[in-house]
């Protein structure tokens, strides 16, 4: 298989576990953010040369789903505001 068949895999059962988590299909989608990471890792990786090994790219998939649960928190906080009437 090829490393991007697999990191699009990852990227999947990433997003189904934060979904299963947060119990809400629109949550992980709703989260921004975690693009901007992961795009911003890809440029150090290759700025500075390193390998694109195994190491990296699970660092990469532990990147997302951090990014992403960061993210979720910080919308599901809005959200609990906006249900409570606070703008």
């Amino acid at each position: 298989m090829s490393p991007a068949v697999i990191f699009g895999f990852s990227l999947l059962c990433v997003f189904l576990i934060l979904a299963a988590q947060y119990e809400s299909w629109t949550l992980p989608s709703a989260a921004p953010g975690h693009a901007d990471r992961r795009h911003g890792a890809f440029l150090a990786l290759w700025l500075l040369r390193y390998e694109n090994n195994v190491y990296a790219q699970i660092g990469l998939v532990m990147l997302i789903g951090l990014a992403a649960k960061n993210a979720i928190l910080i919308v599901e906080f809005a959200k609990m505001e906006y249900d409570k009437g606070n703008p």
